[in-house]
């Protein structure tokens, strides 16, 4: 597993938690020339003695939540650090902190700490010293990743005879896991002015992180932290209602679903309101077939958010049920059977339903089998079309395969996308990836 803590086991670990953190070492490291750094005693006692101007890249391994530091009593040179997720050093959204991810360091008695932004971590696994000038012979010492970590352990686990799904499942955990911030799930390593809890994106998190970590108090504190929070995006507001009815069916947890039916309502009913009159879908994934983000939510978008709709309704309506909470369950079961109703009474729907529709609409439970068949040879058969450009997209994708029993194909297309991530290079999965 690429989670160097993944047999760590904290004394009950609660929501309340402080972060901690673990310090890591280079596993390669590549100088620009070997007569500016001599790296003879690297290896065994992180000692690099600078004969000269040049940089020096560290691979730690893998992406971690952390900073960069080293630690010289002789510096006598002007140095800056940089940072990257990938092999040359980051730039990123202008309106972050810091758009070049490469600064001086900050002095700290003999430490030297790249410091970007005030939480201080960004997504790092390579790391850079550029020495700029020279002066005289000095010395690095202890280059290392301070890395921060929620405490949190492995409950569940997984194997299989395949050992690429057991690599995937352990590294779609660890990305969970380093987006465990102090109070919410976080969605973003490098910092990138844009770093929140994304209530669609926590919906597939949670759900991983109840089952790789069974962190339910943590998971209940995200869904009251993100209640009131959609990100603008119509989708997002019904994806935590989904991700409540998770959380309750994994803990019998009713209090909190009584708590919040009328926030679920809420949502619930304006997806009533917006069905059929072209609702302004401001994003439905990156994918170019829901609209490429933000650029153009599409008809397919659309349809896609007309089936989350009706899923939302009906599953909502099943805890109801569950609950004794007759006339809400009746509500949004009607809603459900409404809606779906209307759609079979136009005759070509199964035919314009691309991928992430189709999908979605398979994810109702409400289709019939002969629904079933038509999606999946329009829309799945084909080892590319399967494929989202977004991993949250592929999630629905191949639950839609699985819940029609196509469990090889759904296999194959997690081997394409997650298994292509870690081909490619990935220690975490990334937020787009086209294999």
């Amino acid at each position: 597993p690429p989670d160097p803590l993944v047999n760590m086991k904290w004394t009950s670990p609660r929501a309340t938690d402080d972060l901690e953190s673990y310090h890591l070492r280079p596993v390669s490291w590549l100088p620009s020339s070997g007569a500016s750094f001599d790296m003879k005693r690297f290896k065994k006692d992180n000692v690099i003695v600078v004969n000269g101007k040049g940089s020096i890249r560290f691979d730690f391994g893998r992406v971690s939540a952390g900073w960069l530091e080293f630690d010289s009593d002789d510096i006598g040179d002007s140095v800056l650090m940089s940072i990257s997720e990938y092999n040359e050093p980051a730039k990123l959204n202008v309106g972050t902190a810091h758009q070049f991810k490469t600064a001086a360091g900050v002095k700290y008695g003999n430490t030297y700490r790249l410091e970007l932004n005030p939480l201080l971590y960004e997504g790092v696994r390579f790391g850079w010293i550029h020495v700029l000038s020279r002066t005289k012979r000095w010395h690095i010492r202890n280059v290392r990743l301070v890395c921060q970590v929620k405490p949190t352990n492995y409950i569940g686990s997984f194997s299989c005879s395949d050992p690429e799904l057991t690599k995937i499942w352990y590294t779609g955990a660890y990305t969970v896991k380093l987006n465990l911030l102090k109070d919410y799930f976080g969605a973003i390593l490098m910092d990138r002015s844009d770093r929140h809890s994304w209530t669609g994106d926590a919906f597939p998190a949670q759900a991983a992180s109840m089952v790789a970590f069974g962190n339910f108090d943590f998971v209940k504190l995200n869904l009251h932290n993100t209640s009131n929070l959609s990100n603008d995006i119509a989708s997002y507001a019904l994806y935590w209602v989904l991700s409540l009815i998770d959380y309750v069916n994994y803990t019998g947890d009713t209090a909190l679903a009584e708590q919040y039916i009328e926030n679920a309502c809420k949502k619930l009913d304006l997806a009533y309101a917006h069905f059929g009159k072209s609702p302004r879908i401001t994003f439905y994934g990156w994918d170019g077939r829901v609209g490429a983000g933000f650029e153009n939510p599409n008809r397919e978008a659309q349809n896609a958010y007309s089936m989350l709709s009706i899923r939302a309704w009906k599953e909502f309506s099943a805890l109801m049920d569950a609950m004794g909470k007759s006339q809400e369950a009746k509500k949004y079961r009607q809603y459900a059977a409404e809606k779906m109703n209307s759609l079979r009474k136009d005759g070509d729907w199964l035919t314009g339903f691309g991928l992430h529709a189709a999908a979605d609409a398979i994810n109702t439970g409400l289709t019939s089998s002969d629904e079933n068949e038509a999606f999946y040879d329009r829309n799945f058969t084909d080892r590319v079309n399967r494929i989202s450009y977004s991993s949250f997209n592929e999630w629905f994708i191949i639950s839609a395969m699985s819940r029609i029993g196509r469990h090889d194909e759904a296999i194959s297309a997690i081997k394409d996308s997650w298994g292509g991530q870690i081909k490619y290079g990935g220690t975490t999965f990334f937020e787009v990836f086209r294999p």
